[in-house]
């Protein structure tokens, strides 16, 4: 869903995730912390339709573009003189998804991303516009299977321990099993939720002054 992907987790002949370089239109486009693209909730880069080639540098690259791993290099769409347009969705949903193996229940899953773009001339073989939005709406459940305190623990504790011990305990958990190998803790199982909402817009306007610049 994303041209470039989960890029907080890409390592190229063993080097840190974040000292990779990646440009956009000769701009270096990183996180803060100088990670991949996009927001720090996705991991991920949404816009994919308006890119309109990218290419991958492992090695050798010139000194502009820096970095000590690989170089994510992207050029983005320019309008033309006939306009043109797309629209595109990607739906996912739990009903066509697999429980997954160490869960009790499958979890519940709804995933829509959805954009489009346009271009075309402002002035025709002079001026260029182009312009594309991506929306990203999630709706996840998680499945938190941990181990807590029994009530064996919480009857030998203290007053004031027992009070902690009770902050273990949600009252949305369900509880699994009571024959864990110590019985001072319990298996529960909550059913959170994961909730994202992001929008991606860009804009482009091109200029071109004469058949060498741009």
């Amino acid at each position: 869903s994303s041209f470039m992907g989960k890029q907080d987790y890409w390592t190229v002949s063993g080097s840190r995730p974040n000292g990779q370089a990646i440009f956009m239109d000769g701009t270096d486009i990183q996180q803060y912390q100088n990670r991949g693209a996009g927001t720090g909730i996705l991991g991920t880069s949404l816009g994919v339709d308006a890119i309109s080639e990218f290419q991958m540098l492992t090695n050798t690259y010139g000194a502009q573009f820096g970095g000590n791993g690989i170089v994510l290099n992207s050029v983005t769409k320019a309008g033309t003189n006939t306009i043109h347009g797309s629209a595109y969705e990607f739906v996912r949903n739990s009903a066509f998804d697999a429980r997954n193996f160490f869960d009790r229940t499958k979890n519940p899953l709804r995933l829509n991303q959805f954009g489009g773009s346009i271009g075309g001339p402002i002035v025709r073989n002079k001026a260029f516009f182009f312009g594309s939005y991506e929306g990203y709406r999630l709706r996840s459940g998680v499945n938190i299977i941990e181990a807590v305190p029994s009530q064996l623990a919480k009857s030998q504790a203290v007053a004031a321990i027992a009070q902690i011990i009770d902050a273990f305990k949600d009252s949305k958990a369900v509880l699994l099993s009571s024959a864990s190998a110590d019985p001072n803790f319990d298996i529960a199982q909550l059913l959170a939720r994961n909730t994202v909402d992001e929008n991606s817009v860009s804009a482009r306007l091109d200029l071109k002054l004469s058949p060498m610049h741009t």
